[in-house]
């Protein structure tokens, strides 16, 4: 038994540079924490009307993305810096998945630095603004695959810092908007699979690949054996085992193959299985192994969590 594993791909995003702005007004720091809800609502609302605009679902605040959001905001104003990362190295992500977030969503950031500002509806308005004609910024607003926002804003009377943080479960890697919805089941899967990769296994004079539904049912009854970060997969007796009777006996050996991508959607598409096959036939350790020429059959199963995180195991195996 052979063995290969894609490192985890996991999406997040920032919008560089950073917007500051420079306002004149009246000193004001933010006050007591019912006056930052209301500034953190009226934020909320002003996403969500552009959101609306483009056509696009609103969000909900999200007590993760508030708390991320809030202390680094806070981080900002204490330390002096203006950064989506910490003078410790701390990231978005980091910061989301330490206030409580799931580890698999897209997460993606956005700052703003104000200098004599006051923290009151019309300056929430004027950030938003800002945010919304920077083409980055304005990225990050409108995503496709979002569903939580938080918001956070810190001041002292001479300086204002604002932050905008957004997750939710992504879209599939080279994917439009509206492919997400399209997933696709696990028989399309492997045809798709089995399609590209014999493609490069006829360009390099070898014999092509059968589709095993029996294979691929038991590789996605093994998903939760697989752990990237520890480097394990199931053993080729685990998914013999898993096997209908008759089809115990047909494979003599197995190849590996593992990845996984996080923020990458909720469902299976056809953009996932161009995304890992094309991920594994670009490597050369695992090209090798799906160009193995004893193979005869490969399996692949898909596991989705519904959040964000996928991971895809497939196997070629010889008879």
């Amino acid at each position: 038994m052979r063995i290969a594993m894609l490192l985890m791909t996991c999406r997040f995003a920032f919008a560089w540079p950073a917007l500051v702005l420079t306002l004149i007004g009246a000193d004001q720091p933010v006050g007591a924490s019912d006056q930052l809800d209301e500034l953190r609502k009226e934020a909320l609302a002003l996403v969500n009307e552009s959101r609306r605009e483009d056509g696009l679902s609103t969000l909900q605040l999200d007590d993760a993305l508030t708390q991320a959001a809030q202390r680094h905001a806070e981080d900002m104003l204490k330390n002096g810096y203006f950064s989506h990362v910490s003078p410790t190295g701390k990231t978005v992500r980091e910061r989301y998945l330490a206030a409580g977030g799931g580890s698999g969503k897209y997460v993606a950031e956005n700052i703003a630095q104000c200098s004599n500002c006051r923290a009151d509806r019309e300056q929430i308005a004027l950030l938003h603004q800002g945010w919304i004609n920077s083409p980055g910024h304005r990225a990050n607003i409108l995503a496709h695959g979002l569903e939580g926002f938080g918001f956070g804003l810190a001041a002292d009377g001479m300086h204002m810092y604002a932050v905008q943080t957004f997750a939710g479960p992504g879209t599939p890697f080279g994917a439009e908007a509206a492919d997400e919805t399209a997933s696709l089941d696990v028989k399309g899967q492997l045809a798709l699979a089995v399609d590209l990769i014999n493609h490069a296994r006829q360009a390099a004079g070898l014999g092509v690949l059968q589709v095993s539904e029996a294979l691929s049912q038991a590789l996605i009854a093994n998903a939760d054996r697989v752990d990237l970060r520890k480097q394990s997969l199931p053993s080729m007796d685990t998914i013999l085992a898993a096997l209908p009777a008759e089809q115990q006996g047909k494979f003599a050996s197995m190849a590996f193959v593992a990845g996984q991508c996080d923020g990458c959607g909720r469902q299976p598409t056809e953009a996932d299985i161009r995304f890992f096959v094309g991920r594994w036939l670009d490597n050369p350790q695992y090209r090798a192994l799906l160009l193995e020429p004893a193979g005869t059959y490969f399996g692949l199963g898909i596991k989705a969590d519904g959040a964000g995180r996928k991971l895809a195991l497939g196997a070629v195996a010889g008879s």
